[in-house]
């Protein structure tokens, strides 16, 4: 991880403390487990790339990431995930779900509960979605 873009990048240890502007890498052989102070947990799998422009957001770059917001604590907005290349915002209610990088946006799996999409699009258990920008979530074949 690193905050800032001309900062070195250092090893995350387990209970290190991430702020905004963090940016956070993963090798082919690496990924790391995030845990938000209410509650969300993110894990970045192995060659994947987010960082954190505030407090309530993750902005995902590329590769793989699994968000679980089931157990956020307290009654708020929550976390946000936004898909960087496109204009694509996330938020849920309780919900478990996957991101996955493509060459054209990204594909959003909801394995639990449901994730509200740009324009109350809502994707509920089981449906994917690829995200293409423009503030759209274009339908998918089913899921693989």
């Amino acid at each position: 991880a690193r905050v800032g873009t001309g900062a070195a990048w250092a090893p995350l240890q387990r209970g290190d403390v991430l702020r905004a502007g963090a940016d956070i890498r993963t090798t082919d052989a690496g990924a790391v487990a995030l845990l938000t102070d209410d509650g969300v947990e993110v894990d970045v799998r192995a060659l994947s790339r987010i960082d954190l422009p505030d407090a309530s957001t993750i902005r995902f770059q590329f590769g793989r990431l699994q968000v679980d917001t089931r157990r956020r604590a307290g009654a708020g907005s929550g976390l946000e995930v936004a898909i960087a290349l496109t204009d694509v915002r996330l938020s849920s209610s309780p919900a478990l779900f996957t991101l996955t990088r493509l060459p054209r946006g990204a594909e959003l799996r909801v394995l639990d509960g449901e994730v509200h999409g740009p324009g109350g699009d809502v994707v509920t258990s089981g449906e994917c979605r690829i995200a293409v920008g423009a503030g759209r979530a274009a339908a998918l074949p089913p899921c693989r």
